[in-house]
């Protein structure tokens, strides 16, 4: 046991061992994903070869025996959810509330929880980004267990959560003649069957700021806050949204995106940029309808926009916006059902505001692998591009076109075949000699600092609210000392939030933004552009290794092939080829990249679908055909069995000795069906022909008529024959009639006379 109101020290063999074990853990923890930029003297990121200003990060300074849990999951597991104020306070006390749950099996007694503080500043961004990497089990500051320090839960049964408040007292806090960034944060203490020792059985951790209110810095840091509005969008066989039981999760008031668009309304006017997949915006807008399959549009043909218009009986409603329309109720039980799909149409009436007042970045629809795109299809990309632009103007939403891959990385090989108004949003990586705001190949690219979105140490959740809150504050502090140390203009910071965040369940009480209200750091839009960046954004093979691979792609295009004839060969409005494109996006999506296969098993599912819907037009007529005199007239059906009217053309083929008058493309209604004849010549034999139904443009579409086709010579040898007994009979008859004349002639003329008559 301590005695009140002192720190609890370690003994010099629990320093000793923690000394050994802190480095062991980083090691074994593993490097950071980047390489960070260093300045003469100072120590490089993961890489402790001295000692810096301070205490060593990951230098235990009072919690004994820990090396006993390196390679023990806490039986406690704690969660900060506040920390009021976030920076150290000029005077009064620092609160911390969060909860502590038995995740064990067993029950534990008489649990406490005490504070802990740090005893020596850190006051270099790399010492921060250094202590960031500590492991959970290295001790990093001392227990304060003043009264009223620490607060007593009693017994946990397994599965039982309990909540806290404690408080670091004003004189236990940091003197402000000391500034820079401290460890902060409390331990859980228990008995179990075993007994109960010193070692903590549940921590929890952040950094808090200390400054000289005195002397506070002249810089301000400009921080740049980009809010992820991403989700998988695969969509079924029949065009619906594949898991609607997900995106029900996903919207409701514990939902990630629900939480997203709350957490970002209590920014007020602080600027915030939001990074949007359009294909999400029309997740939520069919749920909102019920999550209907794909429609092949009304039965009424397209206006003939040659016509005279009539006269309308009254004047017509405006069409109404998105956001304007009626709320449709679901047909039919199932998912959603109807309060989830009034809870859907709810969130897109918010986001929809939310975006149309703020600096939105469009990404390539259903957030389509832009780099495997680049490498394998860059006109596949080029059509994610166009579509999610169209999307967003439907919605009158103004988007900038950019490619965030979700680690931040691309090839800058590649961008060749980027279109020029792209731009690019990627990581720094933890390298801060990069500048934020650059070019590339052209293109505007913008630099997410990676030391930053790295959030709070272990065993706190990295992206959670608090950890991210306390991670900024602490970042942009020593960024302005730094500036102000070396008369340089302080690097502004880009904090993208991970693809997938979730805000988490305790997210207001994190009170973010209102946190961020200190005097060296200022909500700004993104950075702009200054000079090209140079040097070092290689590709890292780990990044290749993850691209979608030749099977995604070719199950998208097929998909987008069936799509197009579908689209040409309907004759009313509807948007069939957006929304087949938009589902075979989805089998290229950063989303699937983990399971490719269910990209392509779903792309697949539709494509059959779709093929169904275009055999439901076809040619129809007798197996076989025999011309005489190898020209003749063919009687073939057209029949449209959809719902929908559709304009059908005929494309004959054979092996070339076949040849048929073009057919003008028909017009059928839905449910018509129409007989033509189709004038042909062939060459004398047997042949395979198909007539086929095609588009106006010649693609395939519909069941196609396969029939054998007999030419003989044998009526034409007739016709021969008998012109040829014809012309002898003529002949014979003609000759009989002229040796008839003949005669007659002769028995006509009269006897001459003679001398004895």
């Amino acid at each position: 046991m301590t005695r009140p109101g002192r720190r609890t020290r370690a003994g010099a063999t629990g320093l000793l061992l923690s000394l050994v074990v802190a480095p062991l853990g980083v090691a074994l923890q593993g490097a950071p994903s980047y390489a960070a930029e260093t300045t003469p003297g100072a120590t490089p990121t993961g890489t402790p070869t001295g000692t810096p200003t301070g205490t060593p990060t990951g230098t235990p300074t009072g919690e004994p025996d820990e090396e006993e849990a390196v390679a023990v999951a806490t039986p406690l597991k704690v969660r900060l959810t506040s920390l009021s104020p976030g920076v150290v306070p000029r005077r009064g006390p620092v609160v911390m509330t969060g909860t502590v749950s038995n995740t064990s099996e067993e029950a534990w007694t008489d649990v406490n929880v005490l504070p802990f503080l740090g005893d020596a500043p850190l006051t270099t961004r790399d010492e921060l980004d250094l202590a960031a990497l500590t492991p959970e089990e290295t001790a990093v500051g001392d227990r304060i267990d003043a009264p009223g320090a620490f607060q007593g839960l009693g017994d946990l049964e397994p599965g039982e959560r309990a909540g806290f408040t404690v408080r670091v007292p004003a004189d236990e806090l940091p003197p402000a003649s000391a500034p820079g960034v401290y460890w902060i944060g409390v331990h859980a203490l228990g008995t179990n069957a075993e007994g109960r020792d010193a070692v903590a059985d549940g921590r929890a951790r952040t950094f808090v700021p200390v400054v000289d209110r005195g002397d506070l810095p002249d810089s301000e840091v400009p921080v740049s806050l980009v809010l992820p509005l991403r989700a998988e969008t695969t969509r079924g066989a029949d065009g619906s949204l594949a898991d609607p039981e997900g995106w029900v999760d996903l919207i409701g008031e514990e939902g990630r995106l629900d939480r997203i668009s709350r957490f970002a309304l209590t920014a007020g006017d602080s600027p915030l940029t939001w990074l949007v997949d359009p294909a999400v915006l029309e997740a939520l807008d069919d749920l909102g309808r019920g999550n209907p399959p794909l429609s092949l549009g009304p039965p009424e043909r397209v206006p003939d926009p040659d016509a005279e218009p009539s006269e309308p009986a009254e004047e017509p409603e405006p069409s109404p916006t998105p956001s304007e329309e009626a709320e449709p109720e679901p047909e039919e039980a199932g998912v959603p059902d109807t309060a989830e799909a009034s809870t859907a149409r709810g969130l897109l009436r918010r986001l929809d505001g939310q975006l149309g007042s703020a600096d939105v970045l469009g990404l390539p629809y259903a957030d389509a692998d832009a780099v495997a795109l680049l490498r394998e299809r860059p006109t596949l990309l080029a059509r994610a591009l166009r579509l999610a632009r169209a999307t967003f103007e439907a919605r009158d939403l103004d988007a900038d076109p950019v490619v965030s891959p979700p680690d931040g990385q691309v090839e800058p090989a590649l961008l060749d075949e980027l279109a020029d108004d792209v731009d690019l949003l990627l990581s720094d990586r933890g390298r801060l000699a990069l500048p934020p705001g650059a070019t590339l190949e052209g293109h505007d690219v913008v630099l997410s600092d990676a030391r930053v979105g790295a959030g709070g140490p272990a065993p706190v959740r990295a992206a959670d609210p608090l950890a991210l809150r306390q991670r900024l504050l602490a970042e942009t502090l020593l960024e302005a000392g730094r500036a102000d140390a070396t008369g340089q203009s302080p690097r502004p910071v880009v904090l993208t939030l991970p693809p997938s965040w979730d805000p988490g369940a305790a997210w207001a009480e994190a009170d973010f933004f209102d946190a961020l209200e200190v005097p060296w750091l200022q909500l700004d839009d993104l950075p702009p552009a200054v000079g090209e960046l140079e040097g070092g954004l290689a590709y890292e093979e780990a990044s290749e290794a993850r691209e979608l691979g030749p099977a995604n792609i070719v199950a998208a295009r097929r998909l987008v092939r069936q799509g197009v004839a579908l689209d040409e060969l309907l004759a009313n409005v509807n948007d069939v080829l957006d929304r087949v494109t938009g589902a075979a996006l989805g089998a290229v999506s950063y989303h699937v990249r983990d399971r490719p296969g269910d990209g392509v098993a779903a792309a697949d599912g539709l494509r059959r679908s779709l093929t169904a819907d275009l055999e439901q037009v076809g040619v129809f007529g007798t197996d076989f055909v025999t011309l005489s005199g190898g020209s003749g007239t063919l009687t073939v059906s057209v029949v449209n069995d959809l719902q929908q009217p559709v304009t059908v053309g005929l494309d004959v083929r054979s092996d070339g000795e076949v040849r048929v008058e073009p057919v003008e493309p028909v017009e059928l209604g839905p449910e018509q069906r129409v007989t033509l004849p189709v004038p042909v010549t062939s060459d004398e034999g047997v042949h395979d022909v198909s007539i086929v139904p095609v588009t106006s443009s010649g693609v395939v579409a519909g069941a196609s008529y396969d029939f054998v086709l007999r030419t003989s010579q044998v009526g034409r040898t007739i016709w021969y024959v008998m012109a040829g007994a014809s012309a002898l009979f003529l002949f014979a008859l003609l000759r009989r009639v002229r040796q008839r004349w003949r005669e007659g002639r002769s028995r006509r003329q009269p006897v001459r006379e003679g001398s004895d008559a």
